[in-house]
């Protein structure tokens, strides 16, 4: 498995640029502050309302269902800073910050020049990355610790199964197994091929690194499972299940349809990374299924040229449709999201590798150029509607609400507002409501 090359003064350039930008457009919507939206308000009240030990202990109400780590970080948080809308924000924004840098790691093991640059503005700016930034759900810190372990377990192998390096990979996937559910299967995914990769070896094996990786995070993976398992209520489940449908694979559907799945699965993953509305054109349905098809594409290219580490990539989205045919965790929009940077990777992939020319593959500009193209032609959607985005913005509405306010007047709150009316009520001293 090789380490990432030497990089040219244009990816250097392109990557910086990448980079400043990714923190630019996450901070700004972090700093737009908008109202927290009816699924940010539920899970914030158990995390407010409910002691840490309550919190962890028992399912959540309002059919919520979160990690672990995710809840006790968010906890301790607005313990330290205060119940505010920004500090439960906060998590999701480090962790997309954080996420910068290792996308880059990891894409750079498998793109290079151009191409390389292309998954960087994708990545950059694309909508499903930086909205959930600044989402006090878990979305971001799945997409952090997905891609980071992925990133994690490419290192070990290039640093041979190292001690020392091993030791660090192993308490680093601690923390992000914990932090996230999807980490778990995907852990586990990785510890298998990490042992492949170690049986490979050739001469004497160290096995420190490798020992020390499979007990640590088999035993993270195994306590968050049983926490997961006992922090759902039967009726959440059940709830969950009705709610998400669509992302389990249809074994009880006509063979086309069970065919399918994952095509268009996979483009409602791609439509909430693109598209900060539901998109209701025919040019944007086509951009959503052009993205599928180079991320096909992409598949097997890397299959082809990085063969050792493409199955560490693709393992996130091995685990996804795994567990979606299992009816365990669906593979559906944003309860896929955590296989976006993997898709991203491929699609821009495909989109160089169709551009290669037979005799010519050593050439980069012709791939590179397809790559840069494509990556321009995902950016549309937002630069036609740049951040900040905001979604359910209610305090505004509330402002104008007390402004009107007669002495003797009750409020009335439609069912559909009663998460929103909870939280912003008495924290905008606004009187009784029915």
């Amino acid at each position: 498995m090789n380490r990432p090359s030497q990089t040219s003064l244009f990816e250097r350039l392109g990557l910086g640029g990448a980079v400043a930008l990714a923190v630019i457009v996450r901070v700004i919507q972090y700093a737009a502050n908008s109202s927290l939206h009816l699924d940010e308000l539920a899970l914030a009240r158990n995390i407010v309302d409910r002691s840490l030990v309550d919190l962890l202990g028992r399912p959540l109400a309002y059919d919520q269902v979160a990690p672990t780590g995710f809840l006790a970080l968010q906890k301790a948080l607005t313990v330290l800073l205060g119940p505010s809308d920004a500090v439960l924000r906060l998590l999701p924004l480090i962790a997309s910050l954080a996420l910068v840098p290792i996308f880059l790691g990891v894409a750079r093991r498998f793109l290079e020049g151009p191409a390389l640059v292309a998954a960087a503005m994708i990545f950059t700016i694309a909508y499903g990355f930086v909205v959930y930034g600044a989402t006090a759900k878990q979305y971001s810190v799945d997409l952090l610790a997905s891609t980071a372990l992925i990133w994690l377990s490419l290192l070990v192998v290039e640093r041979g199964f190292e001690s020392r390096p091993g030791f660090r990979v192993a308490a680093a996937g601690v923390a992000l197994i914990m932090v996230s559910f999807s980490a778990v299967p995907i852990a586990t995914g990785l510890a298998i091929l990490l042992v492949l990769a170690w049986l490979r070896l050739e001469g004497p094996r160290p096995t420190g690194a490798i020992l020390s990786i499979l007990v640590a995070w088999g035993t993270a993976a195994g306590v968050h499972a049983l926490f997961a398992l006992r922090g759902v209520s039967p009726a959440t489940r059940a709830y969950m299940a009705d709610f998400w449908q669509t992302g389990f694979v249809p074994w009880d559907a006509p063979l086309p349809t069970i065919i399918g799945w994952l095509p268009s699965q996979t483009a409602t993953v791609f439509d909430i990374l693109l598209f900060p509305q539901a998109p209701n054109h025919r040019l944007e349905h086509g951009l959503i299924w052009l993205c599928v098809a180079l991320a096909g594409i992409g598949t097997l290219s890397l299959v082809w040229r990085k063969r050792s580490a493409a199955p560490f990539l693709l393992c996130p989205l091995a685990v996804a449709v795994g567990l979606a045919a299992v009816h365990l965790l669906p593979f559906r929009d944003r309860a896929g999201l955590y296989t976006a940077p993997v898709l991203v990777i491929l699609a821009v992939e495909g989109a160089a590798s169709l551009a290669r020319i037979p005799g010519r593959a050593r050439s980069r500009v012709v791939p590179g150029v397809a790559a840069l193209m494509f990556a321009g032609i995902c950016a549309l959607p937002i630069l036609l509607e740049p951040p900040p985005w905001t979604e359910q913005h209610i305090r505004p509405v509330l402002a104008e609400v007390i402004a009107r306010l007669e002495p003797g007047d009750e409020v009335y709150a439609f069912y559909g507002a009663g998460q929103a009316f909870a939280w912003y009520a008495p924290r905008l001293d606004l009187g009784p409501f029915v």
